[in-house]
């Protein structure tokens, strides 16, 4: 079943959302922003004329702000798996008149071939972008339907791109072999990567094998609350209080980003607050002086 469709004026445009989804729509519709820490830094990396290949891009909130960082002279490829949220990202690129945007329903992953997704129930309350193909009975933590769908699995080389400088990665849980089906792509074009790294069990495979490309890793620790949002609401209504993401730049790179490095494959920044090595407070100021 397709989600209900809200439209939510907002920092970074007008986002035709699913007012269910307790996350991105929830975060538009309360501080008319949503991830604004993650687009703070991004803007560092990006100029225009870059191409950017964003892959879990749900609902284009990241998408149309890569279009405009990028300008006409640039380019966006968005990856969504989901095809009821493809259509609202569609819905968005077009909206917000991002004609150098281009978007793909599909997964991506380290092989060519077809997926089955088990439709989450939409008409519900959920994160519908934790979405994973990786987590078993993934149903106890967001709502499903009963319906099932193939969709596409296409690797980042099929896409035979000759230029990329940032590659951002949302896919809960499949970074990792997504990044395997991309190795052309990565030796050839040495983007910047953006990733999610929110799953302790899976962060040491996915250091391991970054380092191994010649990537230096840093992590960048987010809220989606920002006291200072655009909507100026002074409640947090996220009761997990930290994202954590990787920022992966190419042997010898340097863009000037102040960030904690990662030390090795087995480290865990929540273990790094829990010890005293940083505070949370810090990281967030951190993140937050991007702007």
């Amino acid at each position: 079943m397709a989600p209900d469709q809200q439209t939510v004026s907002a920092k970074r445009g007008d986002f035709v959302i699913n007012p269910g989804d307790t996350i991105i729509g929830r975060s538009l519709v309360t501080y008319g922003e949503y991830a604004e820490h993650e687009l703070f830094l991004l803007s560092h990396v990006l100029k225009p004329g870059d191409t950017v290949i964003d892959v879990g891009a749900n609902i284009g909130t990241h998408a149309v702000f890569f279009s405009r960082a990028v300008g006409a002279a640039g380019s966006v490829l968005a990856i969504e798996a989901q095809p009821a949220i493809f259509e609202l990202l569609q819905l968005n690129l077009e909206k917000n008149s991002c004609a150098n945007a281009r978007a793909i329903n599909a997964a991506c992953a380290a092989e060519a071939g077809r997926l089955e997704l088990q439709e989450p129930d939409y008409a519900r309350e959920g994160n519908f972008g934790a979405y994973s193909f990786k987590i078993p009975e993934i149903g106890r933590f967001i709502p499903l339907s009963e319906t099932t769908v193939q969709i596409d699995a296409l690797t980042l080389d099929q896409l035979e791109i000759s230029d990329c400088a940032l590659l951002k990665i949302d896919a809960e849980g499949m970074e990792a072999e997504i990044l395997a089906g991309g190795q052309q792509l990565l030796e050839t074009t040495r983007p910047v990567l953006y990733l999610e790294n929110n799953d302790r069990e899976r962060s040491p495979e996915l250091i391991t094998y970054l380092e191994g490309l010649g990537y230096s890793l840093y992590w960048h620790v987010i809220s989606y609350f920002r006291a200072n949002n655009h909507a100026q609401c002074d409640e947090n209504i996220f009761p997990a209080p930290l994202e954590l993401n990787l920022v992966c730049l190419p042997g010898g790179q340097d863009v000037g980003l102040p960030l904690p490095p990662v030390q090795s494959p087995s480290e865990w920044m929540p273990d790094k607050i829990g010890d005293g090595a940083y505070d949370i407070d810090g990281l967030l100021q951190l993140s937050e002086a991007f702007q």
